[in-house]
């Protein structure tokens, strides 16, 4: 019996996809799949928790993801206000 006879099963490998606003890393696509139909499902790809729809693909490697999800962090808080012309404005009303 010849290799070309043998019918092998594929397993199923995912397109991961990384969200640059949120960070999230979800599967866009499972292949083997028909290349049209691949295509299509991947350019209108969509970050699922956040909607944002430019994703980028993170490394990978045969269908498995190679980097670890990065947690979100906070959004900084803004420490206190700088009012023009105080001495914690560098610059301005220093007489430099």
């Amino acid at each position: 019996m010849s290799d070309a006879n043998v019918v092998t099963e594929e397993r199923s490998k995912g397109l991961w996809a990384l969200c640059p606003a949120c960070e999230h890393h979800w599967i866009v696509a499972h292949y083997p799949m028909d290349l049209a139909a691949f295509a299509a499902v991947a350019a209108q790809a969509a970050c699922p928790k956040c909607g944002d729809t430019h994703p980028v693909v993170p490394r990978q490697s045969d269908g498995e993801l190679l980097e670890e999800p990065v947690p979100v962090k906070p959004p900084r808080r803004k420490l206190g206000i700088v009012v023009p012309g105080t001495r914690s404005s560098p610059n301005i009303g220093d007489g430099s």
